[in-house]
Order: structure tokens, then sequence, then C-alpha cells
């Protein structure tokens, strides 16, 4: 091994330290905002476990998500015993990398939707992931509870009513303070813009 090799593995560790550190470090920040023991960031898998704890997402997306990593070598095996390479190989690698895709980036959304941060910022923590976590751990932010990925769709309960008609005459409320219909006395039903 030369000089020039050796400098740049040394380098190399150096760097992958320091953004593990981070990385630790910002969990432990973000583990502490949410009420959790900021020690749980050290402990690997446990951490991932406890963040999707944080953020609302099911620990079967944690299970597929390990299962990938595991296995892939096992499948990449597999796939050369049956000298089956070139297309499956390409296919499967493909196929692995989208879902660890989307599981990041619906960690990133959720995780995004817990300290209410904008989508701007979305964007910054799938792409720079290990700035944006800082960002978020040393921010100003607080934690505002868990928040699937399924609330980007508009809440109908949450939306105000406006305006209340019978069911049985088909005569609007003069006001919605109203339960009952003055006409025929029957319920009234809310109607949602």
């Amino acid at each position: 091994m030369t000089l020039m090799q050796l400098v740049y593995s040394f380098v190399m560790a150096a760097i992958m330290i320091i953004i593990a550190m981070m990385n630790i470090l910002a969990l432990w920040k973000i583990f502490k905002k949410a009420n959790k023991p900021g020690w749980f960031s050290i402990i690997p898998f446990y951490n991932i476990f406890t963040l999707f704890e944080i953020i609302g997402m099911s620990p079967w997306w944690l299970l597929i998500l390990f299962s990938i990593y595991f296995f892939r070598p096992f499948l990449f095996t597999f796939f050369y015993t049956l000298n089956l390479i070139p297309i499956l190989l390409f296919s499967s690698s493909l196929l692995i990398l989208i879902i660890v895709w989307y599981i990041m980036i619906c960690m990133c959304i959720n995780l995004c939707r817990c300290f209410s941060k904008d989508d701007a910022f979305l964007i910054g923590l799938v792409f720079m992931p290990y700035i944006f976590l800082m960002i978020l751990a040393f921010g100003e932010d607080t934690y505002k509870g868990p928040n699937p990925i399924n609330d980007f769709v508009s809440n109908q309960k949450n939306k105000v009513p406006t305006i209340k008609h019978c069911l049985k005459c088909g005569k609007k409320a003069p006001n919605n303070s109203m339960n009952f219909c003055t006409n025929c006395g029957n319920p009234l039903l809310k109607e949602n813009n």
C-alpha cells in the first residue's frame, strides 16, 4: 500500500466517523425534543425503530428495510448461481433502490410534518440529510407529535361546516348553531365547503 492510498484511507475513515457522530448527535437532540431518551440514538437498529415510532410510521416498514438490507447478498448470490446476472441483477437492484428511496422519502416527509416544516425543508432533508438533521436538531422547532404520511390528504373532519339543511324538507338553516329544522323538526345535515 502506498503512502497516498494510506492517507486517502485515513481521510475517508475520518470523514465517515465524523458523519456518523453528527448523525448520532442530531438524533440524540431530536429524540430529546420528542421526550425519548437521547441515548437511544447510540444503539444500532433501535435508533431507527425509535425514529419510526416518533414520526408515526409503522414498524413494518422497518422490517421491510432490514430484510432488504440483510437478504440482498443472498439474492445476488442466487442470481449468480443461476447465470441470470444481467437481467435479474439489474432489475432487482433497481427494485431495491426504489423501495429504499420510497421508505426514506416517507420518513423525511413524516419527520418534517412532526416538526411543522415546509416543503423546502423537506427537499433539503431528502438530498442533504446530515445537514438538515442538524438544523432540525439544534433549531428552535418543537416536536408536534407523530404525523403519518396520509395526513397530506385534507381531513374532512377538520373542515368547518358552513351550511346546514334538512334531509326531509330540504330547508336551509338560518344559522349554523341550529341542530334541528325549524320547519319539520328533523335533524339538520352539515355540508362542508
